[in-house]
């Protein structure tokens, strides 16, 4: 893997966790690998951590973004 292929990328930031939650499911369907941080800690509702922030590789980048418009999700 080259090195920018690994470079984390943020393409959606919440802190609504039904959303958070659908966005996971599409991007699971679609077959697009992710990472969500602060998703425990954005339910518990601390102040300042910040909200859910779904991360893909960067040679995901696109297909994930698809996957927003599609469902609405563009950010």
């Amino acid at each position: 893997m080259e090195p920018h292929e690994k470079a984390l990328i943020t393409v959606h930031e919440t802190y609504d966790q039904g959303r958070a939650a659908i966005i996971k499911m599409a991007l699971q369907e679609a077959d697009v690998p992710f990472t969500a941080t602060n998703d425990i800690i954005a339910g518990i509702g601390l102040p300042g951590m910040g909200g859910i922030r779904i991360q893909v590789l960067d040679r995901d980048v696109e297909r994930a973004r698809e996957v927003l418009r599609r469902g609405g999700f563009a950010t």
